[in-house]
C-alpha cells in the first residue's frame, strides 16, 4: 500500500511540491528497479513530474491503436496486457508492481500495440513526455559546453536517442599522470573520450626465451585530445588486450558501461568500430625490426665517433 504521505506528494502539481515532498517521492521511486536508469543528478528533477493516476478494477489506462505519449509504472495492483490480434487468447500477459509499459511514447508519437486492463485497484506513476523531454533538456543546459558537445556530436552518433538524452549520464574524470585508465585483461567501466592530456596504449605481450618466456610492456600507440578508447570492448562484450595509462593530467569524460548497454545501438556500433590493435606476433615482429634499428643506429653512432676520436689524435700526433 502506498503510504498516505507519500500520496499527497505525488498528488501535488508538480510547481508546487516542496523539497521534503520530492524528497519523498524520490525515496518512494528508488525502491523500483526501473528507475535506476535515471541518472543521479537529474533524480529530483524526475521526481518533480512524476504523477500518479488511480484506476479501478476493469478500468482500461489505454487501448489498443491509441497514440500515446506517457510512461507508466505500476506501484500498486496488477494489469492484464490484452491484444485482438492474438487470435487463440487475448490476454498476453499480466504485469504487477514494479512493472512498467508505454516507455517508447516517451520519444515519440507510438499507436500502442496493446490494451492495459486492471485487474483490480492500481496506481501507476505516469511520466508525460512533453516534461519529460523538457526535464532533459534543461539537466543538459546546465552542463559545460564540452559535456554537451561531446554528447551532442560523439554519443548522437552512437546513440538512436538524442544526444541530450546521454548527456544527462555523462560524468568528468580526472586521472593522475602514470595511472591505469583502462587495464589489459579486464572489462571496461565504460567509453573514455580525452578533453586534454594524452595516454598510452600499452600492452603485455610475451616474448620467447631459452628458458622461459618473458613479458614486455610495449607501448604501441598514443592517445591525444578528442581520442576515445573502451567502445570496442563494450561493444563486442570481451575484455580489453591493452592498457590505457595517462601519460601527464589526463581529463576524461565517461559514459559507464551501464549507460552504455542501456542507451547505445549496439549492432549499429558494431558496423562502425576502429580498427583493433595487432595481435601479439605482428607486435614481437615490429617491436624486433624497431630493436634492431636502434641498435644499428647506436652501432653507426660509436662508429662515427670512434672515426671522429682516432682522425683528432691523428692531428695530435703532428
Amino acid at each position: 500500500m502506498i503510504s498516505e504521505h507519500i500520496l499527497l506528494a505525488l498528488l501535488k502539481q508538480s510547481d508546487t511540491r516542496t523539497n521534503a515532498d520530492i524528497e519523498q517521492i524520490a525515496s518512494f521511486c528508488r525502491l523500483f528497479s526501473v528507475f535506476n536508469e535515471i541518472p543521479e543528478h537529474t533524480f529530483n528533477a524526475f521526481c518533480k513530474i512524476i504523477e500518479i493516476d488511480e484506476f479501478d478494477p476493469g478500468a482500461i489506462i489505454y487501448k489498443e491503436g491509441d497514440v500515446g505519449s506517457d510512461w507508466y509504472i505500476i506501484v500498486e495492483g496488477s494489469v492484464n496486457v490484452t491484444s485482438n490480434m492474438n487470435s487463440t487468447s487475448p490476454i498476453r500477459g499480466m504485469m504487477k508492481i514494479g512493472d512498467s509499459f508505454g516507455r517508447n511514447a516517451l520519444q515519440q508519437d507510438v499507436v500502442r500495440g496493446e490494451t492495459i486492463v486492471c485487474v483490480d485497484h492500481v496506481y501507476v506513476l505516469r511520466v508525460g513526455r512533453k516534461q519529460y523531454q523538457e526535464m532533459i533538456q534543461n539537466a543538459v543546459s546546465g552542463l559545460d559546453g564540452e559535456t554537451q558537445a561531446f554528447a551532442n556530436t560523439f554519443l548522437q552518433g552512437l546513440c538512436p536517442l538524442p544526444g541530450m538524452h546521454i548527456a544527462t549520464s555523462v560524468s568528468r574524470k580526472v586521472f593522475p599522470s602514470n595511472t591505469v585508465v583502462m587495464k589489459q585483461g579486464e572489462e571496461p567501466e565504460g567509453i573514455y573520450y580525452i578533453l586534454r592530456g594524452s595516454a598510452a596504449v600499452v600492452r603485455e605481450v610475451p616474448f620467447p626465451s631459452k628458458k622461459e618466456p618473458v613479458s614486455r610492456l610495449v607501448e604501441i600507440d598514443e592517445l591525444f585530445t578528442g581520442a576515445t578508447f573502451g567502445i570496442r570492448s563494450l561493444c563486442l562484450n570481451t575484455v580489453e588486450n591493452v592498457s590505457v595509462i595517462a601519460k601527464c593530467e589526463l581529463i576524461t569524460l565517461f559514459l559507464s558501461r551501464s549507460d552504455f548497454y542501456r542507451k547505445v545501438d549496439i549492432q549499429k556500433q558494431r558496423k562502425v568500430l576502429p580498427p583493433d590493435y595487432p595481435d601479439d606476433a605482428t607486435i614481437r615482429k615490429l617491436f624486433k625490426q624497431q630493436t634492431q634499428w636502434e641498435e644499428y643506429k647506436k652501432k653507426v653512432v660509436r662508429e662515427v665517433l670512434a672515426h671522429k676520436k682516432a682522425r683528432r689524435e691523428l692531428k695530435l700526433q703532428y
